[in-house]
């Protein structure tokens, strides 16, 4: 049975879950800098896409 609810599930998906999944894998096979934070927890590495300028205002 085809309901309004599984219309605006697919929707939902097509238009927003879809896309974003897309750009989260995206993103992830292109992060190659990298930076070690480290918290009370332990040692977290943070990805970027881009290279941070040191000495930069912005």
């Amino acid at each position: 049975v085809f309901t309004l609810t599984r219309c605006l599930f697919s929707f939902v998906l097509m238009t927003e879950g879809i896309p974003t999944l897309l750009y989260g894998l995206g993103s992830w096979l292109f992060a190659r800098v990298t930076e070690t934070v480290h918290t009370s927890c332990g040692p977290i590495t943070v990805y970027f896409l881009n290279k941070e300028d040191e000495g930069a205002m912005y």
